[in-house]
């Protein structure tokens, strides 16, 4: 069943693909994008088709700033996403799913090379610090 949350992710993911130099948004609105639906991954997660929705949305929209090569727009996404995916991962709260944080992170980092290297930095550091756990 498709519901009007698919529609609004949608429609959000379409203003936030536009290249650089035509796109109808300013970059606070660009930015607002990111962060609502970054906060779908961080607080939403027990809605799993929200959530995995508003994740392809979001790895969609860094793919189109790597094929675009909007640099403002990628230092928004690296600021508003990445960073946010990033302290996810080197979180210890137990609230989100490891499953889903791992999820997040690869989605996220495949999106683009640029993204890649913070989110695999701070893998191995989650991974680092859970086997000095045991």
């Amino acid at each position: 069943m498709v519901t009007y949350k698919w529609f609004a992710v949608k429609g959000l993911l379409t203003l936030a693909t536009f290249p650089e130099q035509c796109s109808p948004l300013m970059a606070n609105a660009f930015e607002d994008i990111l962060a609502m639906l970054t906060s779908v991954i961080t607080s939403k997660f027990e809605n799993v088709d929200l959530w995995r929705l508003s994740l392809k949305a979001l790895t969609s929209i860094g793919s189109s700033i790597v094929k675009f090569n909007a640099s403002q727009k990628e230092v928004i996404y690296s600021r508003t996403v990445v960073d946010k995916i990033v302290s996810l991962l080197e979180s210890y709260d137990g609230s989100m799913p490891l499953s889903l944080r791992l999820e997040a992170s690869y989605e996220v980092g495949t999106a683009g090379l640029n993204y890649m290297l913070p989110v695999a930095r701070s893998l191995e550091g989650a991974v680092f610090t859970s086997i000095s756990k045991v």
